[in-house]
């Protein structure tokens, strides 16, 4: 666990360390979502991420084939 103080203005500092990690710039977007648990700031996926993820498994044909059949496509 990390503190980081809250400066006046409502801004935060993002410790270098864990913007190393997470491969953070200063031109960089971060996602902050908040439930019951507090808040939380993640990294977005971007979809060259998400490269090779069906691999094999046809799961986007799939999908494509369930959503002409519905009419969505």
């Amino acid at each position: 666990m990390t503190l980081v103080k809250i400066s006046e203005k409502g801004q935060i500092v993002i410790p270098a360390a864990f913007r190393k990690k997470w491969n953070l710039e200063g031109d960089s977007t971060i996602i902050l979502t908040d439930d019951a648990d507090g808040i939380h700031i993640r990294p977005p996926v971007h979809l060259s991420d998400l490269s090779g993820i069906d691999e094999g498994k046809g799961l986007l044909q799939k999908l494509q084939e369930m959503r002409e059949e519905e009419g969505d496509i």
